[in-house]
């Protein structure tokens, strides 16, 4: 926690610098970081008045930390359509603002936009994710008897059996499943869709751009074979 800066400590600094003290031992007897007495000994070596130092440095505190982030309409515009219309996550297109030169923005930085609705953004657009088991729930699904755990690596065989309710086991299959659910919810009769409606969602799904693959599309992957 940053402890804030008082008269009573700047004349403190003073005086054990007057003394020859080092930063390190001025900030460990006066109970402050190296970088607050730092900054105020460079300060005092300006023959600062005591209150001209103290605003400076408070000054300098707010204008401290991270600029909050602006979107223009266009760059807004085009997250939302690379997040509705193409379903791409947040990952890929903050790689894709990126590699297109339209905005350096972190994941993280597009995630708490969307969570805190900043910018126009709506949390509910965000891609869904699975939900955990209840607690103490005994999971029965993908058991299969008589075969080799993943655990067991140990014995010579090549083919390994991931563990019932441990979907971090096979994380790859997983996201492809959840990608799937985007265009073919659980349950839907696929007899209703045509060849080339499922064709369709077929290109979509391979011309959206992984993370697995160093965000490239898969399409164009397939394309060099």
């Amino acid at each position: 926690m940053y402890k804030y800066l008082t008269i009573e400590s700047i004349i403190a600094i003073k005086e054990y610098k007057s003394y020859g003290f080092s930063i390190r031992k001025i900030a460990k007897a006066i109970d402050y970081s190296k970088s607050t007495v730092h900054r105020v000994c460079k300060l005092l070596n300006q023959n600062l008045l005591l209150l001209e130092i103290l605003n400076q440095v408070q000054k300098n505190k707010q204008n401290a930390g991270r600029k909050l982030i602006i979107l223009t309409l266009t760059e807004i515009n085009t997250i939302n359509h690379l997040l509705i219309t193409k379903n791409y996550a947040l990952d890929i297109i903050a790689d894709f603002l990126k590699k297109n030169k339209i905005k350096n923005i972190s994941t993280k930085t597009l995630y708490n936009m969307f969570k805190t609705n900043r910018m126009g953004f709506d949390e509910k657009n965000l891609l869904r994710k699975g939900k955990n088991k209840p607690h103490k729930q005994k999971e029965t699904r993908g058991r299969i008897n008589n075969c080799k755990s993943i655990h067991e690596k140990n014995l010579n065989v090549k083919i390994y059996f991931a563990d019932a309710g441990k979907p971090c086991q096979r994380g790859l299959n997983e996201n492809n499943n959840g990608i799937l659910r985007r265009y073919l919810p659980k349950s839907t009769d696929l007899s209703s869709y045509k060849q080339k409606d499922l064709n369709s969602i077929a290109f979509q799904i391979n011309s959206t751009p992984r993370k697995s693959l160093s965000y490239k599309r898969p399409i164009d992957l397939i394309q060099l074979f």
